[in-house]
């Protein structure tokens, strides 16, 4: 069985560290030898066929690349029953290359991070042109009967200043009516989807939410929390007129 560690070889892809990990599999910085190019491989942990199949079926949404609002998948494959697919590989947060060993995928939460240390928060603009890619991705998954059931920051990544949702290990039949996977603050609450709410619509306003205020979903509904972390003055004059 084959380690997985840096320098392991899966078909073509040659493993060089980890860039993100979460309940459900690792996703790796990968070299192609043929293409001599950095790409995204995820491992999946269960690697189940069940998996496999949502994987497919996503694949064939997000052929239309970036401009879907979904990550494309190049490569789907198994390696000793691992189930693992490729990616191409973000923009990173601060511009640097992916040899770098400080490269990191832009996240939509780490644009977040970085706009609060510059203690000035994103555009109208920006928020707008992001969550209407973002909606649209959702509901293309929604027209094929599908539910991604983990839409968070974390899961939003930039190509070329694009979003694009990431992530498919909880993708599922839009009927499912369960809600006891994700991310706590980001999933849809029992009620919501048993009085007929859509779990992914719940996710993106909750998501909308964090965005615009710099805040967690729990926050929600508090006064103090309508402007973003640095406050209204954060905004540029034109921005405070728009808001």
């Amino acid at each position: 069985m084959i380690s997985i560690v840096p320098g392991a070889i899966f078909d073509e892809y040659e493993l060089i560290r980890v860039i993100g990990k979460g309940g459900f599999g690792t996703v790796w910085l990968a070299r192609s030898g043929p293409l001599d190019c950095y790409l995204a491989l995820k491992v999946v942990e269960s690697g189940s066929h069940r998996e496999l199949k949502a994987v497919q079926s996503y694949k064939k949404l997000a052929m239309g690349g970036i401009d879907t609002g979904l990550m494309p998948i190049e490569h789907v494959g198994f390696i000793d029953d691992r189930l693992f697919y490729v990616m191409p590989l973000s923009d990173d947060v601060a511009g640097r290359e992916p040899a770098d060993p400080a490269w990191q995928p832009a996240t939509l939460s780490a644009r977040f991070q970085e706009q609060m240390e510059k203690g000035t928060w994103f555009t109208s603009q920006e928020i707008v042109s992001w969550f209407a890619d973002i909606c649209k991705a959702v509901q293309t998954l929604s027209d094929a009967g599908l539910a991604h059931r983990d839409i968070k920051p974390d899961n939003i990544l930039f190509f070329q200043g694009r979003p694009v949702i990431s992530d498919v290990s909880l993708l599922t039949s839009d009927v499912f009516q369960g809600t006891r996977y994700g991310t706590p603050g980001f999933t849809a609450p029992s009620w919501y989807v048993e009085t007929g709410g859509k779990i992914d619509m719940f996710s993106i306003a909750a998501t909308l939410f964090t965005t615009l205020t710099g805040q967690s979903p729990d926050k929600m509904g508090r006064a103090a929390f309508q402007w973003p972390s640095k406050g209204k003055e954060s905004l540029s004059v034109k921005e405070q007129g728009e808001w």
